[in-house]
């Protein structure tokens, strides 16, 4: 499995545009594995528990779930959004800015 776990990574990390694509076969992938898992092996679940507990605190919380926004704008508003991870956002031009 842990195999398995290494090419996961490789092809997330080597997906660039498609990374959100492969992320979610790959999510599906695993689901789908660790459902086998806890039916073949009902007392994994503790563990598993366990796994998906430390991997929460330590990535500080932060949500990896599927997020659905809807957004609509009209006449000159601009929109930035963002489900997770970080972006930095620059609306008009330079002289725009300047000025306020």
């Amino acid at each position: 499995m842990t195999q398995q776990l290494e090419r996961t990574r490789v092809a997330v990390e080597a997906a660039g545009p498609d990374g959100e694509r492969v992320r979610a076969q790959h999510e599906a992938l695993w689901a789908g594995r660790l459902e086998d898992l806890l039916i073949e092996s009902p007392d994994a679940a503790a563990d598993l528990d366990a796994l998906v507990r430390q991997v929460a605190a330590a990535s500080g919380g932060r949500s990896a779930g599927h997020v659905v926004q809807h957004v609509s704008a009209s006449d000159s508003a601009q929109q930035a959004v963002l489900g997770h991870g970080s972006q930095v956002n620059t609306f008009g031009t330079p002289n725009q800015r300047a000025n306020g």
